[in-house]
């Protein structure tokens, strides 16, 4: 298993619904098992748990933003890119 976490992503439930939908549908991102995580919106905290089959947002209390990934094969450039909209900067050492 993978997991990739990206931190504070100014998304909401919609469109974390909306994303959560393209990772499961294409293939090009990897094989995804789970996107799970929490975020803020209108000054509420949600917690997401996402699965090729269910989709649930539920309210709780404050937490830290953070969305995972969970999957086999990921490809963390495309991944990245969809839910940031950024390509991920590669660091050579």
């Amino acid at each position: 298993f993978q997991a990739l976490s990206f931190l504070n992503l100014p998304l909401t439930g919609l469109q974390l619904k909306q994303l959560s939908r393209d990772l499961f549908q294409n293939e090009k991102y990897g094989h995804i098992f789970r996107v799970k995580g929490f975020f803020c919106e209108d000054g509420h905290w949600y917690q997401l748990n996402s699965t090729a089959n269910d989709f649930l947002i539920e309210e709780v209390p404050e937490n830290r933003g953070a969305i995972v990934v969970i999957g086999s094969g990921l490809d963390e450039d495309a991944i990245t890119l969809l839910l940031t909209g950024k390509r991920p900067e590669h660091h050579i050492l």
